[in-house]
């Protein structure tokens, strides 16, 4: 019976942002039409112009990774890791490096736009180029016995032969802009006001909950319909491995090792400026030990919701297939939306934010890191489970001694990871904290009063306290793993 009740209880929670809002949704003053057409049309404008750009550089970058034999595996893992460190790091250490190496950067949509594609375009790679590997092996060595050009393979038949793949990457990627919180909120400006940001402000500094209530509604209507055309047209991908190293490009490797380079020189530029000026922080420098083992504690705390969650579905074991469904359909709502739900259910007292900064990320991630193989990997041990229960093992013993075992490492290496996130997050803890008792907050508060130097030196200590959080969790891993 509990077995059945689980994926109800998990559903119920991942959705409870809407059924708040159902409840709430009387007698509500629709926002004023200008203010939501032009919110709306950021949105969409800074969302489609993100994505685009987003799969062109990472088309490019992916033609870089292509141009990796498979047998070099120690560069195509380092490759790989440059792609992927902007996913790992926090988002406000990035908008660090970028802001210090653009200058003067420009506010508004265009900057929006810059900052996610640049945060993003690794992540597209990699999704690009496991689909060229698995969908363009017959054509590509027909194409090269042929001697057909590189340029005229991609125009004429590896492009068009992707073209869903392409468009599946393109709307999980809209989806992510359209409902981007943190990166409008420090380079938006007035100029760049998105119908997040636009929801947070009705929230947070007007009160007026009428509106905001509304705006989600719009939001959650074009996520959803968004969400059934991704299910509709999703399939699984061919694990195949060919040699298409013909195909690549050393252009969109070097593209990216000048990227990344230039990344690396804008945050040391701006941590060389920020130590000169360290006196500036001595008289905070109780607030940033206070800041420090508070992002620990919400990272830490976040982790064990996480793996909470991922044990109740490995007890689970064989899920029903609607849920499978709906876990790989179902786009997290956005970020205002979901803190929204605890501005209106919990009380304002700063001693909440504890409780509820760890309990709305897990919301906003459970569905990701589902798809992120967790998902795979519990059904790859269906067989097991159906052996188990043949042989009459009770579900607590199975859990225990067949399918937790082999599991439990994934599990916490995507623990881990949104442990991560949280640790270093500033986009939830400013909707639903009432100060900056985060490393994350103090960053986004001197970025947003335009003191750089000091940011990018305060980060370092929040890029530490992400690495313990991260290390301690796979170091605990390690020793699980070693005494079992």
């Amino acid at each position: 019976m509990v077995k059945k009740i689980i994926p109800f209880g998990i559903c119920f929670l991942l959705l409870s942002p809407c059924f708040v809002l159902l409840g709430l949704t009387q007698k509500l003053i629709f926002p004023k039409q200008e203010e939501l057409i032009w919110a709306l049309s950021n949105s969409f404008i800074q969302a489609f112009a993100s994505a685009t750009l987003t799969i062109f550089l990472g088309f490019i970058v992916a033609l870089g990774h292509l141009k990796i034999p498979s047998h070099r595996f120690i560069v195509r893992s380092f490759f790989e890791t440059l792609c992927l460190v902007t996913q790992f790091i926090p988002v406000v250490v990035s908008l660090v490096a970028i802001l210090n190496l653009i200058q003067p950067f420009p506010m508004g949509v265009v900057g929006i736009v810059t900052v996610h594609a640049f945060l993003n375009f690794g992540l597209a790679a990699i999704l690009i180029s496991q689909h060229m590997r698995s969908i363009c092996i017959e054509t590509s060595d027909v194409a090269r016995t042929l001697g057909v050009s590189r340029f005229l393979f991609w125009r004429k038949v590896g492009i068009p032969q992707m073209k869903r793949e392409l468009a599946l990457i393109f709307i999980y990627l809209f989806s992510m802009f359209f409902t981007s919180f943190s990166i409008p909120l420090v380079v938006g400006g007035g100029r760049g006001t998105t119908l997040e940001i636009l929801i947070y402000e009705k929230m947070r500094l007007s009160s007026d909950w009428s509106s905001a209530i509304i705006l989600a509604w719009v939001q959650i209507i074009f996520i959803f319909a968004l969400s059934l055309f991704a299910f509709k047209n999703r399939k699984k991908a061919v694990k195949k491995e060919a040699d298409l190293t013909w195909l690549g490009s050393y252009f969109g490797a070097g593209f990216l090792v000048l990227v990344m380079t230039g990344l690396f020189v804008g945050y040391s530029s701006g941590l060389a400026e920020g130590w000169i000026q360290r006196h500036e922080l001595s008289i905070f420098s109780s607030d940033f030990i206070y800041g420090f083992f508070n992002s620990l504690l919400i990272g830490l705390m976040t982790y064990f919701l996480v793996i909470g969650i991922f044990k109740s579905f490995v007890f689970v074991g064989i899920l029903p297939s609607w849920f499978d469904r709906f876990m790989n359909g179902y786009l997290a709502p956005s970020t205002s939306l979901t803190c929204f739900v605890f501005l209106v259910l919990t009380p304002a007292d700063q001693a909440w934010s504890y409780i509820k900064i760890p309990i709305a990320f897990t919301i906003l991630s459970i569905p990701g890191l589902y798809r992120m193989g967790f998902g795979e990997r519990l059904g790859d041990l269906k067989m097991q489970i159906e052996q188990a229960a043949l042989l009459g093992a009770p579900p607590y013993l199975t859990f225990k001694y067949v399918t937790w075992p082999q599991i439990k490492s994934h599990a916490r290496f995507l623990g881990a990871l949104v442990s991560t996130w949280a640790c270093g997050d500033f986009a939830v803890s400013r909707i639903l904290s009432t100060q900056d008792f985060t490393l994350g907050l103090i960053v986004q508060t001197l970025l947003s009063t335009y003191r750089m130097s000091l940011a990018s030196l305060v980060s370092v200590f929040l890029l530490l306290a992400c690495f313990i959080c991260f290390f301690l969790i796979i170091g605990w891993d390690y020793v699980d793993r070693r005494k079992s």
